[in-house]
């Protein structure tokens, strides 16, 4: 049984008077027991339980939803929130989480490998070679008579050079990824002579 100070009170959130208070008097026995029960109708919402219990003796507190399934029980003063949802009782939602500090940036790319620095030349109108600036080697790409006696481009963008020969009347692309040679124009009655490049066209 309870002393006369002993009892529950359930709140709604937002309201400062109890919408339920327990307290079991002098009488209330069941099957020879000091027992008590009392529905309450409680509204959808957010609430807390406020428990007051003597402890001298053995008294216990239990809350049930509409099904008369057990949600939490009492056996001792203490305070406790829970959420009403359809007559279902759920734990009460926790606070807004806050964040401890804003997210990090993007961590920055690797740096890159440094790109090989290449000159193109031509010697003697025989040869087309190829020097590697960083290392100092050198590389012939082509040979033969009177092949470079014209101009010589660079499309850097698209890795292609250009080179004409005006005693051949030729111009010539080099794919500089595969080191193919493609022959652009031939016509021995023409002579080219200078060379230009469009690297957005690849011409």
């Amino acid at each position: 049984g309870w002393n006369d100070d002993d009892f529950v009170s359930i709140y709604l959130d937002s309201y400062p008077d109890p919408v339920y208070s327990g307290h079991l008097n002098a009488g209330d026995e069941i099957e020879g027991r000091s027992e008590r029960y009392d529905w309450a109708c409680l509204v959808d919402g957010s609430y807390s339980v406020v428990s007051n219990m003597s402890t001298e003796l053995e008294e216990t507190f239990e809350f049930r939803d509409e099904s008369n399934v057990l949600a939490f029980e009492f056996r001792e003063s203490g305070y406790k929130e829970f959420s009403l949802n359809g007559g279902f009782v759920h734990g009460h939602p926790t606070p807004s989480p806050t964040i401890s500090s804003g997210p990090t940036k993007n961590p920055t790319p690797a740096p890159t490998v440094t790109p090989e620095f290449l000159l193109y030349y031509t010697s003697a109108d025989k040869t087309l070679g190829q020097y590697n600036l960083r290392t100092g080697s050198y590389k012939d790409l082509l040979m033969g008579d009177d092949y470079f006696d014209g101009d010589l481009a660079v499309d850097s963008t698209n890795h292609f050079l250009f080179f004409s020969s005006t005693s051949r009347g030729q111009i010539t692309k080099v794919d500089l990824t595969t080191e193919d040679f493609i022959g652009v124009m031939s016509d021995t009655s023409a002579v080219p002579m200078g060379v230009a490049v469009d690297p957005s066209s690849e011409t």
